[in-house]
């Protein structure tokens, strides 16, 4: 095969087809078949290729220490972060600050969070344009969640490049870098996709851990992070006309049966945080309703959940963890974990545990940050501002793990 600019002389074509085996086709049997077919067609003309690049989208709102740990996570393997913040709260409409965007402002954030990232900020007048206010009830939450997240797609498309790939992720959906470089170098996209089932777009699924590194519930997140082909992005508007931020949104649904899956390919670390922070979000997020029963906010059942690796709900009603004459909640799938070694975590936790907040470890029976170090201590602010926030914003995120997993959260987190 001769050499040409982008593709390395060097791989051979079944590398490719190797590393896409743990790619699973769609469950339905036309796109299956399609695919599988699709895949052959690839592998029969494709080499790998080095130019291509991979855009994280991300909508963040207010978890700036999750933040921290996507992008230096994925920074040595994407070409950049397009992200999208608000200056408004997406449930409540009232202000907060624009924390990734006063942070690179600012000089407060570390290189790997501002060298490849491009923020756009939406502000009140945006979503009372694309998400009418003047009716509460006409208002939805849901709306505004989505038009950040086609923000992000408008972002792309100014920016990528026909080969490049998209991922779409939110902050806690954290894909594994060496797989990106995988779906970087390979060539699982045909320069004619069109369909889904050709290649558009790639489901990974995520293997999640819940209220901290030490409930491992498998890989359980099916609906994880989604992988694009920029050239189906732009095949599709061409053909459908122009993306919407509801069409875009409702591609976040699609799960096995209808897109191929890449098994292993992504962590999700979801409800991470101290007991009041799990509070703010368990009344503000769109299952808030579920949570409006007498208790079913008290700090005390819900660490009494979150620590045993309980869930907070049995059967639509609040579990009763805390109380020992009460049915037996059910346990997370998965197991509970004892100690930090040996865990299938981001490498930054399992080497640099004490750069995060003490919270994320503290029901590990032998506490990853507890060794020399307490949340406020000296030895604790060094090992903190070693991750690289400076200024307010590394103030704001002391107060916050001063509490570790019993106080308030800090004004780093008033984001909802």
């Amino acid at each position: 095969m001769g050499q040409t600019k982008g593709v390395n002389p060097m791989v051979h074509t079944s590398d490719c087809t190797t590393a896409l085996g743990n790619v699973n086709p769609p469950l339905v049997g036309p796109k299956a078949t399609r695919f599988k077919a699709s895949i052959r067609n690839v592998s029969a003309v494709a080499a790998e290729t080095t130019s291509r690049g991979i855009w994280d989208l991300v909508v963040f709102g207010f978890e700036i220490e999750m933040l921290r740990l996507h992008m230096h996570t994925l920074h040595p393997v994407v070409a950049g972060f397009l992200v999208s913040e608000s200056s408004v709260r997406f449930q409540t409409m009232l202000s907060k600050p624009a924390l990734l965007s006063d942070g690179i402002r600012g000089g407060e954030l570390p290189s790997y969070m501002h060298d490849k990232t491009r923020v756009e900020v939406l502000s009140a007048a945006d979503c009372e344009k694309h998400c009418p206010t003047r009716s509460r009830s006409r208002y939805s939450g849901r709306c505004f969640q989505a038009l950040q997240r086609f923000v992000t797609l408008q972002m792309l498309l100014r920016h990528a490049a026909p080969d490049d790939l998209a991922l779409v992720a939110d902050v806690d959906e954290i894909a594994r870098p060496e797989l990106l470089g995988t779906m970087r170098r390979c060539h699982p996209f045909g320069a004619g996709s069109r369909l889904i089932e050709d290649g558009g777009i790639f489901v990974m699924k995520a293997r999640q851990f819940k209220f901290g590194v030490h409930c491992d519930t498998g890989e359980v997140w099916h609906q994880g992070p989604k992988l694009y082909s920029v050239r189906w992005l732009r095949a599709r508007e061409a053909s459908e006309g122009p993306w919407t931020s509801s069409a875009f949104d409702e591609l976040r649904t699609l799960g096995s049966y209808g897109a191929p899956t890449v098994t292993g390919a992504a962590w999700h670390l979801t409800s991470f945080g101290s007991t009041e922070q799990l509070v703010r979000k368990l009344t503000s997020f769109g299952a808030a309703n579920l949570f409006s029963a007498p208790h079913a906010l008290d700090p005390v059942r819900i660490e009494a959940c979150t620590s045993r690796c309980l869930e907070l709900l049995d059967r639509g009603k609040p579990s009763m963890c805390h109380d020992q004459s009460a049915r037996r909640p059910p346990r997370l799938t998965g197991v509970r974990l004892r100690e930090l070694p040996g865990a299938d975590l981001p490498p930054a936790l399992l080497e640099q545990p004490g750069d995060f907040p003490p919270s994320w470890f503290a029901f590990l029976a032998h506490n990853a940050t507890s060794s020399g170090s307490r949340a406020g201590s000296p030895s604790r602010r060094k090992a903190a501002l070693k991750g690289g926030l400076k200024g307010p914003l590394a103030k704001a995120a002391f107060r916050q793990r001063d509490h570790g997993a019993h106080g308030e959260g800090g004004a780093g987190h008033r984001g909802l």
